[in-house]
């Protein structure tokens, strides 16, 4: 079943944006989001914004089954917290745990860097999420609104 999570490398950016453009579909549809409304959104990520960030400090991981990229997640060091970047998992493979494994990783991750905050910004309209990450023992600290979201942004941390 599950084999392993393991870095990035740059040659593996395309495969892992489509297994984030996958991922990320479903709930784009869900809140009505397209690229016209809401460009920025992950279900509409680029080659070039995922490149942008491995070379801008976002550590990024696979989730691996059988040898095949199932999930990703982001690391993104910031001054004295991690934020949580493109969580994903293909449609087909959620609610198999790894969506966990690849935070209980991200947490891990964070200690061994030397953080001890980590945060995550979703749809705040998005309950389901909502209730994974407070399961995982993170705290709503924030809500925000931006002019360019169709949405309110949800902060969650966990210390």
């Amino acid at each position: 079943m599950f084999d392993i999570i393991r870095r990035v490398e740059a040659s593996q950016l395309g495969e892992c944006l489509e297994v984030i453009r996958r991922s990320f579909a479903p709930v784009a549809g869900q809140f009505h989001l397209t690229e016209l409304n809401c460009p920025t959104y992950t279900a509409f990520i680029t080659l070039e914004r995922l490149i942008f960030e491995s070379q801008n400090g976002v550590d990024m991981f696979g989730c691996y089954e059988d040898g095949a990229l199932i999930g990703f997640i982001g690391l993104d060091k910031r001054e004295n917290e991690v934020q949580i970047k493109h969580l994903c998992v293909l449609p087909e493979k959620q609610n198999m745990s790894y969506g966990t494994r690849l935070m209980t990783f991200a947490a891990e991750e964070a200690v061994k860097m030397g953080y001890r905050r980590i945060c995550a910004g979703i749809i705040d309209a998005n309950e389901r999420l909502k209730d994974f990450y407070k399961k995982l023992g993170y705290t709503e600290i924030d809500k925000r609104s931006f002019p360019h979201l169709p949405f309110t942004v949800c902060y969650l941390v966990k210390e």
